[in-house]
């Protein structure tokens, strides 16, 4: 449906109005090639990149206009998983979980059917490891604060209020070392000491709630069996941090060129307002996005990246796993690719 989708935008944009590729690319190389000359700061801001290739021509960008940094974020962050996972194992990565080989599942607010982690294998695998037909019929704890699509498939549901779950995490690393049990997790503590394999996970953004999450899967031995941080997942890399430095200095006046793909923080920014007041301190503002979006409306130039339908690309999604991606129409409409206007910027081949 995204593909004939009628708000797509059909032609490049100069300060809201209809240009030309042509003009447009005159323009931004002339005026990039100014900044850069001037040691002026660029910007590259985009969602995770998982494709190596992309990664590639971002650093040829990179190295002709110097000053440059690339900030990934994800419109959900995943902050603390990240930070907790690179302080315990060095990567900050999402691990892969194998909900499959789980005898007991324990998720406190995780969404992981649905949405969370990104992984679109993790429902499928579930459903495996759910199967009395094949005798494998695993344990599903959840508990949560909104009924979610996990916690409506979970054996036992138990609701919180937001604020109780640090707690109980806490609680429950406790109980698993020989310590009182909240009535609450009583039954969950059993289950997690006399299964055999088991994943625990918590959709918190805060680091130290994570750390407690990976001490929990440490203590029962579940990197070993259910979690992998070997091949981890490339699916989300958003840096809080970096975003909220790159907004700071946006607003300072020290960011003289900003290009975004594929977001939107002026809606999904948690201060897009800080955002938006230091986009208009920027001076050369370039959307590569589809759609007018909030973000968009605000550039002087959108030059329409195409379609994924219409794309050529590779992918990384997880650790020593590749795969490609090629077109199956030509484009509708005169737009193009994120990866070829990087490269005619960088005066390279597209």
């Amino acid at each position: 449906m995204s593909l004939y989708d009628t708000a797509r935008l059909k032609n490049p944009i100069k300060n809201g109005e209809t240009s030309d590729w042509d003009t447009i690319d005159s323009e931004i190389k002339a005026k990039l090639s100014s900044i850069s000359e001037n040691s002026g700061k660029i910007a590259i801001l985009t969602s995770t990149i998982i494709s190596p290739t992309t990664e590639s021509i971002i650093k040829q960008f990179s190295d002709k206009y110097k000053n440059v940094s690339h900030v990934q974020i994800d419109s959900i962050s995943y902050q603390g998983v990240l930070d907790a996972n690179f302080e315990t194992f060095g990567i900050r990565r999402m691990p892969n979980y194998y909900f499959e080989k789980a005898d007991v599942i324990v998720s406190f607010g995780a969404d992981f059917i649905a949405n969370w982690g990104g992984n679109p294998n993790y429902e499928c695998n579930y459903v495996k490891g759910r199967n009395p037909k094949s005798g494998k019929m695993s344990k599903h704890f959840q508990i949560e604060s909104t009924l979610t699509l996990t916690g409506s498939n979970a054996d036992y549901r138990v609701q919180i209020k937001p604020s109780e779950q640090s707690g109980l995490i806490y609680n429950l690393y406790n109980s698993l070392k020989g310590s009182s049990t909240d009535p609450r997790l009583t039954n969950i503590v059993k289950a997690l000491k006399s299964a055999k394999s088991s994943i625990v996970l918590s959709n918190s953004n805060d680091k130290k709630v994570q750390l407690l999450v990976n001490s929990i899967n440490q203590m029962l031995g579940n990197y070993k069996s259910t979690i992998d941080m070997k091949n981890y997942s490339n699916l989300r890399k958003g840096n809080d941090n970096d975003f909220d430095t790159l907004v700071k200095d946006m607003n300072e006046g020290k960011i003289k060129a900003i290009i975004t793909y594929n977001v939107n923080p002026s809606y999904t920014s948690i201060d897009s307002q800080f955002f938006n007041e230091g986009l208009s301190q920027v001076g050369l503002k370039i959307s590569t996005s589809m759609y007018m979006d909030e973000t968009s409306s605000q550039m002087d130039y959108i030059c329409p990246d195409s379609h994924n339908l219409e794309s050529w690309g590779d992918m990384n999604p997880s650790y020593n796993d590749y795969t490609l991606m090629q077109p199956t129409i030509n484009p509708l409409f005169d737009t193009r690719q994120f990866q070829n206007s990087i490269l005619k910027w960088s005066d390279e081949k597209s």
